[in-house]
């Protein structure tokens, strides 16, 4: 699992173009380093920010529910859409993984509570 996520991070990154003059997005600001390895995905149709461009369903899970634990009778399903892996669109499952594009991956993550 990827514990470069920061499942809390609400996007607001800055980038720098190498001289100091970083243009923030969302509120963030530069920090001018030149250097922006950080790939933008969405979960639930909010832009979050990952370090790496491999992600893991449960890396896709803790975003999209980071105060919700997998506990007994609790399901969770992740598909995804504009992935940099073939196939560029599908069900992640648990376990497993996929590379993103830089921008613009797309997953849904449902949670299912069995009774």
């Amino acid at each position: 699992m990827n514990n470069n996520i920061d499942p809390h991070d609400r996007g607001d990154h800055g980038n720098g173009n190498g001289n100091g003059n970083g243009n923030g997005n969302g509120n963030g600001n530069g920090n001018g380093n030149g250097k922006n390895d950080a790939c933008e995905i969405i979960v639930n149709a909010q832009p979050k920010f990952v370090e790496h461009p491999e992600v893991s369903f449960e890396d896709v899970v803790a975003i999209a529910f980071p105060e919700a634990a997998g506990g007994q009778g609790v399901i969770f399903s992740v598909t995804y859409r504009h992935a940099a892996s073939v196939p560029h669109a599908g069900e992640l499952s648990a376990g497993n993984s996929i590379e993103v594009k830089k921008k613009g991956t797309v997953f849904n993550v449902t949670r299912t509570v069995q009774s």
